[in-house]
Protein backbone atom coordinates (compact mmCIF):
# COMPACT_ATOMS: atom_id res chain seq x y z
CA UNK A 1 0.00 0.00 0.00
CA UNK A 2 1.13 3.50 -0.66
CA UNK A 3 0.31 6.78 1.06
CA UNK A 4 -2.84 7.43 -0.99
CA UNK A 5 -4.57 4.14 -0.11
CA UNK A 6 -5.00 4.71 3.62
CA UNK A 7 -7.10 7.92 3.36
CA UNK A 8 -9.23 6.37 0.61
CA UNK A 9 -9.92 3.26 2.67
CA UNK A 10 -10.75 5.40 5.72
CA UNK A 11 -13.09 7.59 3.65
CA UNK A 12 -14.74 4.49 2.19
CA UNK A 13 -15.41 3.07 5.66
CA UNK A 14 -16.84 6.38 6.92
CA UNK A 15 -19.12 6.90 3.92
CA UNK A 16 -20.32 3.29 3.95
CA UNK A 17 -21.07 3.50 7.67
CA UNK A 18 -23.12 6.64 7.11
CA UNK A 19 -24.91 5.00 4.18
CA UNK A 20 -25.84 1.99 6.29
CA UNK A 21 -27.05 4.25 9.10
CA UNK A 22 -29.28 6.29 6.79
CA UNK A 23 -30.53 3.12 5.08
CA UNK A 24 -31.69 1.84 8.45
CA UNK A 25 -33.39 5.16 9.25
CA UNK A 26 -35.18 5.57 5.94
CA UNK A 27 -36.11 1.99 5.09
CA UNK A 28 -39.77 1.05 5.03
CA UNK A 29 -39.32 -2.65 4.39
CA UNK A 30 -37.12 -4.94 6.48
CA UNK A 31 -36.32 -7.15 3.47
CA UNK A 32 -35.27 -4.19 1.31
CA UNK A 33 -33.14 -2.88 4.18
CA UNK A 34 -31.34 -6.23 4.44
CA UNK A 35 -30.62 -6.30 0.71
CA UNK A 36 -29.36 -2.72 0.73
CA UNK A 37 -27.08 -3.27 3.71
CA UNK A 38 -25.67 -6.46 2.22
CA UNK A 39 -24.94 -4.71 -1.07
CA UNK A 40 -23.36 -1.75 0.72
CA UNK A 41 -21.09 -4.05 2.72
CA UNK A 42 -20.06 -5.87 -0.46
CA UNK A 43 -19.31 -2.54 -2.14
CA UNK A 44 -17.21 -1.47 0.85
CA UNK A 45 -15.20 -4.70 0.86
CA UNK A 46 -14.57 -4.61 -2.87
CA UNK A 47 -13.59 -0.95 -2.83
CA UNK A 48 -11.14 -1.64 -0.02
CA UNK A 49 -9.65 -4.43 -2.13
CA UNK A 50 -9.41 -2.09 -5.12
CA UNK A 51 -7.79 0.65 -3.05
CA UNK A 52 -5.30 -1.63 -1.32
CA UNK A 53 -4.07 -3.84 -4.17
CA UNK A 54 -0.97 -3.25 -6.23
CA UNK A 55 -1.67 -6.15 -8.59
CA UNK A 56 -3.48 -5.19 -11.81
CA UNK A 57 -5.19 -8.58 -12.14
CA UNK A 58 -6.71 -8.36 -8.65
CA UNK A 59 -7.71 -4.75 -9.35
CA UNK A 60 -9.52 -5.71 -12.56
CA UNK A 61 -11.31 -8.72 -11.04
CA UNK A 62 -12.46 -6.70 -8.02
CA UNK A 63 -13.62 -3.90 -10.34
CA UNK A 64 -15.69 -6.33 -12.40
CA UNK A 65 -17.23 -7.97 -9.32
CA UNK A 66 -18.05 -4.51 -7.92
CA UNK A 67 -20.43 -3.91 -10.83
CA UNK A 68 -23.00 -6.43 -9.56
CA UNK A 69 -23.77 -4.99 -6.09
CA UNK A 70 -23.82 -1.48 -7.57
CA UNK A 71 -26.24 -2.67 -10.24
CA UNK A 72 -28.57 -4.02 -7.56
CA UNK A 73 -28.26 -0.87 -5.44
CA UNK A 74 -29.17 1.35 -8.38
CA UNK A 75 -31.97 -0.85 -9.69
CA UNK A 76 -33.53 -1.80 -6.37
CA UNK A 77 -37.23 -1.13 -6.53
CA UNK A 78 -39.59 -1.48 -9.42
CA UNK A 79 -39.56 1.99 -10.90
CA UNK A 80 -38.89 2.05 -14.63
CA UNK A 81 -36.41 4.95 -14.47
CA UNK A 82 -34.29 3.17 -11.85
CA UNK A 83 -34.24 -0.03 -13.87
CA UNK A 84 -33.27 1.89 -16.99
CA UNK A 85 -30.51 3.70 -15.09
CA UNK A 86 -29.21 0.38 -13.77
CA UNK A 87 -29.15 -1.13 -17.25
CA UNK A 88 -27.36 1.88 -18.72
CA UNK A 89 -24.83 1.80 -15.86
CA UNK A 90 -24.23 -1.90 -16.48
CA UNK A 91 -23.86 -1.52 -20.27
CA UNK A 92 -21.50 1.46 -20.12
CA UNK A 93 -19.39 -0.01 -17.35
CA UNK A 94 -19.03 -3.39 -19.05
CA UNK A 95 -18.24 -1.74 -22.39
CA UNK A 96 -15.47 0.42 -21.00
CA UNK A 97 -14.17 -2.31 -18.73
CA UNK A 98 -13.42 -4.30 -21.88
CA UNK A 99 -11.38 -1.32 -23.08
CA UNK A 100 -9.55 -1.40 -19.75
CA UNK A 101 -9.00 -5.17 -20.13
CA UNK A 102 -7.49 -4.72 -23.58
CA UNK A 103 -5.23 -1.99 -22.17
CA UNK A 104 -4.11 -4.24 -19.32
CA UNK A 105 -3.42 -7.08 -21.75
CA UNK A 106 -1.40 -4.67 -23.89
CA UNK A 107 0.64 -3.63 -20.82
CA UNK A 108 1.24 -7.23 -19.74
CA UNK A 109 2.35 -8.43 -23.18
Amino acid sequence: MDSLNVPLIFLNIVITSLSIYYTILSSTSYRAMQKSILNLILVMILLNVIFSTLNLAVFYIAFEVLILPLFFLIGMGSRIRRLRAAMLFFMYTITFSYVMLFGLIYIWV
